[in-house]
């Protein structure tokens, strides 16, 4: 039987990544464990090589950053993901988004069902998360009582066609992102914070009912 993940390929970027960092590492373990294909464009540093290795992640070169910030250029970026993918679907996707195969079975279907379409998802925010055991669903599980859905900007993945993209307006993609951008990174950061909250005073109130 055909490899599902065969004709989809992620792509992300990433600062340095460290072996204690959960976030991604649960992200990069859930990926290998569905098959799916992912480029990772990060700083040439070599203990992130060498974890995107393990994971069977390739490293490309990190694209062009806005000045003064940590986020790439977009059209930058989406140029280079387009430029050395091989498969006919891509997908740009954050680098701590855990993936189970839900996904590949929506995608199987949008396919089936289309002949073209545009996929998103909104994502479930986990703040006391630790390293997951993935091949345990029960230890998933139990982990899992902690996360609390994100609001409709939580939307940290996207797939298309790959010839969609080259037919992006560059000018005003950029133009768009550019006048956003400062916006979204406060209402994220004030979100965030709300939603973090929320998650300590459940926590906090679920602890009382237990003592």
């Amino acid at each position: 039987m055909k490899n599902r993940s065969s004709n989809l390929t992620f792509f992300c970027t990433s600062g340095k990544i460290t072996k204690d960092n959960h976030y991604y590492i649960n992200a990069f373990k859930s990926w290998k464990n569905i098959g799916i294909n992912v480029m990772l464009f990060g700083p040439d540093d070599e203990e992130t090589k060498s974890i995107l290795e393990e994971y069977n992640i390739v490293w490309k070169k990190e694209p062009k950053l806005h000045g003064g910030s940590k986020l790439p250029i977009l059209t930058d970026l989406l140029q280079q993901a387009s430029s050395l993918c091989n498969t006919e679907y891509m997908c740009y996707i954050n680098c701590d988004i855990i993936i189970f195969d839900e996904f590949l079975k929506t995608f199987d279907f949008l396919k089936t069902k289309y002949d073209d379409f545009f996929m998103v998802g909104q994502r479930w925010d986990w703040y006391e998360s630790s390293m997951v055991n993935f091949k345990n669903k029960d230890d998933f599980d139990f982990q899992s009582k902690n996360m609390v859905l994100h609001s409709k900007t939580g939307v940290d993945y996207f797939v298309l066609k790959k010839e969609h993209i080259d037919k992006f307006d560059e000018a005003l993609l950029e133009e768009k992102v550019n006048k956003t951008l400062e916006e979204s990174i406060n209402f994220k950061k004030s979100n965030d914070e709300l939603t973090r909250e929320k998650v300590i005073s459940e926590s906090t109130s679920d602890l009382a009912d237990t003592e």
